[in-house]
């Protein structure tokens, strides 16, 4: 199990006058995932539970408030992951991971968007910690 804060949206901040419609909503996620193992190699799968903590909308590089007030986002999202990993040794992982909303996380706003659901695809570069036993600190 997992705790992640993650940033998923439409569109890139840093280019908004490409992208006429940008949405930046920041995610408190847990995912529960199960893990098959086969060497180094590892596939996972499992659902994953978030809640929205903040958002950000844009319509042509200007905020747009009114759009989430008239068509709020949900504040939680179930979604499903799968990814691939490798154990580079005993410390290091190299991860793929994609996860896809369930349930909408906006229904249609005219004119501007159909129904919105949350995609990612996350590239993870992990370290294991592990606690030192009190045998191991008197040898």
């Amino acid at each position: 199990m997992e705790l992640l804060l993650l940033d998923k949206g439409i569109g890139d901040a840093q280019f908004r006058k490409q992208s006429p419609h940008q949405v930046n909503l920041h995610y408190f996620e847990i995912p529960v995932l199960f893990q098959y193992h086969r060497k180094m190699i590892y596939f996972e799968f499992g659902p994953g539970l978030g809640y929205m903590i903040n958002y950000s909308e844009h319509l042509n590089g200007n905020s747009m408030p009114e759009l989430v007030n008239n068509y709020p986002f949900t504040r939680s999202e179930l979604s499903f992951n799968v990814g691939i990993g490798c154990n580079l040794n005993e410390k290091w992982t190299l991860g793929l991971r994609l996860s896809h909303s369930l349930l909408p996380v906006r229904g249609a706003v005219p004119l501007v968007s159909k129904e919105s659901y949350n995609r990612l695809l996350a590239l993870s570069v992990t370290r294991q910690l592990k606690k030192k036993k009190a045998s191991d600190s008197q040898e």
